[in-house]
């Protein structure tokens, strides 16, 4: 008996978002569901670690810029099955960290008026 194959599980785990409070508590799950999404998806381990280490260094940005003065802020962390493999992306308002942004070498940074989207892939593996 054999199980799902990497593609049937991949059609499976197609998209879902994880909203998330500005909780720094909340960061182990997100970085676990991570890795669980980038398996499921077909990527190997060794780029599910790096793109979960992606999502650690974002994440810790974006709580590192958290204002106690201002109500905390939820961030979209979005994951899509594409062709070209797991698409983890973080969106959240917050103020401009476009001075910031460079410490993130790899990562996808960009903003579409109040919202700061960071983009990461992970690469499915290459005989799924």
């Amino acid at each position: 008996m054999t199980g799902p194959s990497s593609d049937d599980r991949a059609h499976d785990l197609t998209s879902f978002t994880l909203t998330v409070s500005e909780d720094p508590r909340l960061l182990e799950a997100v970085l676990d569901m991570t890795v669980h999404a980038a398996e499921a998806s077909g990527c190997p381990s060794v780029e599910a670690s790096r793109l979960r280490d992606g999502v650690r260094r974002v994440l810790e940005l974006l709580l590192s810029a958290a204002h106690p003065a201002r109500p905390q802020e939820a961030y979209e962390v979005r994951f899509d099955v594409e062709p070209h493999g797991l698409l983890v992306q973080i969106a959240c308002e917050t103020p401009s960290l476009q001075d910031q942004v460079g410490r993130l070498e790899g990562i996808e940074a960009r903003r579409i008026g109040r919202q700061q989207i960071f983009r990461l892939v992970c690469p499915p593996s290459a005989r799924a």
